[in-house]
């Protein structure tokens, strides 16, 4: 398949699920106008993002200024276009495609942008987008000094966010064997109809209306279902990931054990994971100070 021909599924996909969504990003409905635009705009960086995959040619100014460009425009209208497009902006930047080391601090930026109201877009979308929210503690460009500890605060901030909603978003009463139909309802037994047929084609009205809530109850279990399923899948990796990156941060200098212990306390209700971060960094400063002796 050609690079063009996965932008466009890519973007068949993006648009499903967005509308799968909107519901629950906080946002206001979209007006068909802001639809029509922000397709377009996905459509500029999907075929940019493709365009730079097949070229050795890759201008990371002309980039940046489309990146710039489309942040601003969607900051303050719609929160949820904007994290979409600058989750596509943030990909080929995390990739490594322009070997420039700037680029993963682009990358940072953009979706801290978009970050900037996490409770205001999906879950599944923020989870996403900290994966591009990433300082480098060593190698070339590596932030230092109270500049990395600023990043450093915010970065891990911004994980407890998502980890804390993540865990708060989990159905304690989930059960994975409640039946739920497809797209196939069956109408109640006495108009003797098959499943999935037209409300239209039930005659009697009290019949009708009991078929007609029994599909949106049943379309509220299956999109339920399936935003469950996606955390419950986000939650077998992203709690790990983010201690081990949160231990990784504050075992490095400057040293800030105290105030990683007042995020904790602020943000995480996973009592276990707490103890478990402290007592690592605690252990890690210690054999880095003793090893300096």
């Amino acid at each position: 398949m050609s690079i063009r021909k996965l932008a466009a599924s890519s973007i068949i996909i993006i648009l499903i699920l967005f509308s799968y969504t909107l519901a629950f990003s906080g946002n206001t409905e979209a007006t068909p106008e802001e639809k029509q635009e922000y397709e377009r705009d996905y459509n500029r960086v999907a075929d940019l993002r493709a365009s730079l995959e097949q070229s050795d040619a890759r201008d990371m100014d002309a980039y940046e200024a489309l990146a710039d460009d489309i942040d601003q425009k969607w900051r303050g209208r719609h929160k949820e276009y904007q994290a979409r497009l600058m989750l596509e902006i943030c990909r080929p930047l995390s990739s490594g495609i322009f070997r420039e080391d700037r680029q993963y601090e682009l990358a940072r930026e953009y979706a801290l942008s978009a970050l900037d109201e996490p409770d205001n877009i999906p879950l599944i979308l923020e989870l996403e987008l900290m994966g591009h929210v990433i300082t480098f503690i060593i190698g070339r460009g590596a932030p230092s000094g109270d500049d990395f500890a600023e990043k450093r605060s915010k970065d891990t901030g911004a994980r407890l966010h998502a980890w804390k909603r993540l865990l708060e978003a989990i159905d304690p009463n989930r059960d994975p064997d409640e039946v739920i139909w497809g797209g196939n309802v069956p109408p109640p037994a006495a108009t003797g109809l098959s499943p999935g047929v037209d409300p239209a084609a039930i005659q009697d009205a009290e019949l009708r209306t009991e078929y007609e809530k029994a599909i949106r109850i049943n379309k509220q279990k299956v999109q339920k279902r399936h935003e469950q399923n996606q955390y419950h899948k986000w939650l077998k990796r992203f709690p790990t990931r983010s201690e081990s990156y949160i231990i990784r941060a504050y075992s490095h200098p400057p040293y800030a054990t105290e105030e990683l212990r007042n995020m904790l306390d602020n943000q995480l209700p996973d009592q276990e994971a707490k103890a478990r971060i402290i007592e690592a960094v605690e252990k890690n400063i210690q054999e880095s100070q003793e090893g300096m002796r």
